[in-house]
């Protein structure tokens, strides 16, 4: 269902949902360096720099049985976005988040 949702909200560009998909702060490596991007806000703005054409390709061409998993978490394409399990504390509940981003 995540990984679905995340194909087609990068497919069309849908920063309202993909700023949904992800755990803040995020971890970004862009053109080398790394960043953390804090609010919803700060993403949707910083959006085109983020998912720029590498990421969108990689989610693109990414199958849901090709995904490779580790301790880590799951990566997509050659660890363009690494996407995790966050438990919530007070909870306990474990929502699936995107923690980092790749484009260098």
């Amino acid at each position: 269902m995540f990984f679905d949702c995340l194909k087609i909200a990068a497919m069309h560009d849908d920063r309202d949902t993909l700023s949904g998909l992800v755990r803040y702060p995020l971890r970004t490596h862009l053109s080398k360096r790394g960043n953390s991007i804090r609010t919803p806000a700060a993403f949707k703005k910083a959006y085109p720099l983020v998912f720029d054409a590498k990421v969108k390709r990689a989610i693109e061409a990414q199958r849901f049985e090709d995904l490779f998993v580790s301790y880590r978490g799951l990566m997509v394409g050659n660890g363009e976005v690494w996407i995790s399990g966050i438990v919530d504390p007070a909870s306990g509940k474990t929502t699936i988040k995107i923690i980092t981003i790749n484009n260098q």
